[in-house]
């Protein structure tokens, strides 16, 4: 007798145990994306960030400018792998003359949840689109100068509205 209820016991164990992990959220792994020239797509919502500007960048705040920064808040952070060094692409430098490295998009990161957004030399009025929620495309790029406020950018090629996962009841 003490065999059966051993047995019961380990079935409804597993049983339970089976149960609560198909009910447990998955957790994905972050998309893994690479630097230019690669077309990559980002889902999110674009929003602005302040930062301070010259001529100190926070060190002296009370002279410092204060910066609107225009980004997109991603719905799932993304790891950047780089595809090896690539030349440095002098028309993303706000300030030609202050960037100085050779080469660029050579550093990997991991759970980036902002990306900076360029929509130049287009206009795609993503200062119109703040609060929206957005597929973006484009191609993504390292910090090249001090007027680049996010560690990682991207030059918009396209955006195309789209409902939030929130509203669509899809997880986020």
């Amino acid at each position: 007798m003490t065999l059966k209820l051993a047995l019961a016991t380990l079935v409804i164990a597993l049983a339970t145990s089976t149960a609560a992990l198909a009910t447990e959220p998955s957790h994905t792994a972050p998309k893994q994306l690479t630097y230019e020239p690669s077309k990559v797509q980002l889902s999110g919502t674009i929003v602005y960030e302040q930062f301070y500007g010259p001529p100190n960048f926070g060190e002296d705040p009370r002279t410092d400018a204060m910066v609107n920064v225009i980004e997109i808040k991603l719905d799932q952070p993304i790891d950047i792998i780089p595809s090896g060094p690539t030349p440095l692409i002098v028309h993303h430098c706000v300030n030609p003359g202050a960037c100085t490295d050779a080469l660029s998009n050579s550093d990997s990161r991991q759970g980036v949840t902002r990306v900076g957004l360029i929509d130049w030399p287009t206009t795609l009025a993503l200062d119109k689109r703040a609060g929206r929620h957005v597929l973006l495309t484009g191609s993504l790029f390292e910090k090249q100068d001090a007027l680049q406020f996010n560690q990682i950018l991207m030059v918009v090629t396209s955006v195309k509205e789209t409902p939030s996962p929130a509203a669509s009841g899809a997880p986020a």
